[in-house]
């Protein structure tokens, strides 16, 4: 082999390497500006899903609590319970308590005259003070901040109603006992399968 055939075969050599090695660092420079494009791109996409579901779940919890309002305000619009009828009141409160059980620990009824009915099976005692403030406050209803009840290791929402005749007068109050963990639960159950469509 001449010489000049063995510089030219060198050279190629050299070349070929020299052309693999910056293929290779393009290719390396490539994926580093992929990666952080990517990165760049898909957490505010990633996030603001996060913060969709957050919104959703708590909307969900919002709602539920609305529910039990909206049952004490149909309850107390009701004629048995406006003429103090206790007896249909009790089958009332048991019947939506049948209902209602897997969120709402209690329903009680209170008439001004001292007549009441409550189903309450966990024995859950809200505090005085809510009926009270209930009763001599201007608006029709309260509900409470969540409280801890440590019998049963949850939080309690109190929530009541002033029960309003046909000529205005107040005749009593209906209040409904809350579970927090329960209604947490109750998204567990029937929420999240919707909410994991947010990220099909």
């Amino acid at each position: 082999m001449s010489k000049v055939n063995f510089v030219n075969k060198s050279y190629k050599h050299k070349l070929r390497a020299t052309y693999a090695l910056l293929m290779f660092v393009i290719l390396i420079l490539l994926s580093v500006f992929a990666y952080f494009q990517i990165n760049v791109t898909m957490k505010p996409i990633i996030g603001g899903m996060g913060d969709h579901v957050i919104s959703s779940q708590v909307q969900y919890l919002g709602d539920q609590f609305d529910d039990q309002s909206k049952l004490l305000e149909l309850l107390s619009s009701t004629e048995p319970f406006k003429n103090g009828d206790i007896s249909t009141i009790k089958k009332e409160i048991d019947n939506q308590m049948l209902k209602h059980e897997d969120i709402i620990m209690s329903i009680k009824y209170k008439s001004i005259t001292g007549e009441e009915y409550e189903n309450n099976q966990h024995n859950i005692r809200a505090q005085k003070d809510y009926e009270k403030t209930l009763l001599e406050g201007n608006s029709e209803t309260f509900q409470s901040q969540a409280t801890f009840d440590e019998k049963l290791n949850e939080y309690i929402v109190f929530m009541g109603i002033k029960i309003v005749d046909n000529h205005g007068n107040v005749q009593g109050i209906l209040s409904i006992n809350t579970s927090v963990k329960k209604v947490v639960a109750s998204l567990d159950k029937t929420k999240i399968g919707q909410l994991n469509k947010i990220w099909i």
